[in-house]
């Protein structure tokens, strides 16, 4: 609410996380309204996610089952691997570290 005027629907933030394209069966990622969904697997548990995607790899990862929401900066700009090493870095280290 700014200045007394309603400017973003909470009902848009419920629209953006559900599950309207599927993009990789195979992986099981989706699309959402401007977030991608995906699910990490660590250690034989499941950890859904949403999550926005830049250039170079960088990402914002929101966790909402587990209240956790990770900020990832990188500079692998127009790279192949930029989006795959930075999912990489998150289900072999970081997840490890911040969710058990």
């Amino acid at each position: 609410i700014y200045n007394g005027i309603k400017i973003f629907d909470s009902s848009w933030a419920d629209e953006s996380f559900m599950h309207h394209a599927m993009v990789d069966n195979e992986r099981n990622e989706n699309y959402g309204y401007l977030f991608w969904n995906k699910t990490f697997t660590v250690e034989k548990k499941t950890y859904e996610s949403y999550y926005c995607a830049g250039n170079g790899g960088s990402k914002i990862y929101i966790f909402p089952k587990d209240d956790v929401v990770i900020v990832i900066t990188a500079k692998a700009y127009n790279q192949m691997y930029m989006h795959s090493q930075v999912d990489k870095m998150m289900e072999k280290y970081i997840l490890p570290a911040v969710l058990n």
